[in-house]
């Protein structure tokens, strides 16, 4: 592996462990909120969104890149709610 690739797979990394432990911290804080559960659903959509955008950029294969940009189209949906 080259330094650009390891240094995207941190930087993505970092990113996705930041967001679910701030979802997470949110979300214990008080369990039965409507507006903390909603802010764990927005950080797992965000979390998934950004692993399969990761992993377009890391395949060859047209077809497995066709359905995995398929699959980061569907959870961008759900983050645009």
């Amino acid at each position: 592996m080259d330094i650009i690739k390891i240094t995207e797979l941190i930087i993505t990394s970092v990113a996705i462990f930041a967001t679910l432990i701030l979802g997470f911290i949110v979300f214990l804080d008080d369990r039965r909120s409507l507006t903390n559960r909603t802010f764990l659903m927005f950080a797992l959509v965000t979390v998934c969104l950004n692993v399969f955008n990761y992993l377009t950029y890391q395949y060859n294969s047209p077809v497995l890149v066709l359905w995995l940009l398929r699959i980061s189209v569907f959870f961008a949906v759900w983050l645009s709610f």
